[in-house]
């Protein structure tokens, strides 16, 4: 390493991994706490402390950037959505001036339009159809609410477990030098 380069700093996994192993020599060592662990615990504390923080700043940073891609996304997507909008509208007013020139071509320097005919449009009006052209549709949808709260309850239910979750929160530490 020259002296211009910056050491690698540790992982918070990288980190923890040393406070773990600062605890397995205590253990060994009958809880000997001499002035080169301390310093060794303060070190590891003081990262951790350092890198939760840029976690945060990281998280922060990430957040903010994802909301602006998706701002982003969402103006490229309705620019995108109007173009083709108005290729669709341009491509009808062509066949429409096709239509009331009577017209089966139309030629341009560079391209030919043709009308063909193609399969007719099905028009439904479904108030107006005989029932022999109808069927009817079952489906089963679960009532979340109702398991949740026999669940609850203490109501055993087959097919309903309940597994622990861990939230994470982050707060401001009031209590920051």
């Amino acid at each position: 390493m020259t002296g211009s380069e910056k050491p690698l700093s540790k992982t918070l996994s990288e980190l923890a991994a040393e406070a773990m192993l600062i605890e397995q020599y205590l253990i060994d060592s009958g809880g000997e706490l001499n002035e080169q662990v301390e310093a060794w615990l303060a070190e590891v504390e003081s990262k951790i402390t350092e890198k939760v923080d840029s976690y945060k700043w990281c998280m922060d940073r990430f957040q903010s950037s994802a909301r602006m891609l998706k701002e982003k996304a969402d103006q490229f997507y309705n620019a995108a959505k109007m173009l083709e909008n108005t290729s669709d509208r341009l491509k009808e007013r062509i066949k429409l001036v096709m239509q009331q020139t009577n017209r089966s071509e139309i030629h341009g320097d560079h391209y030919v339009f043709k009308l063909s005919d193609s399969a007719p449009k099905i028009i439904l009006s479904e108030s107006k159809l005989p029932p022999k052209y109808r069927y009817q549709v079952t489906t089963w949808e679960i009532d979340k609410e109702k398991v949740k709260e026999d669940f609850k309850a203490g109501v055993e239910i087959p097919g309903v477990e309940s597994q622990p979750v861990k939230a994470l929160r982050v707060s401001i530490n009031r209590g920051a030098k």
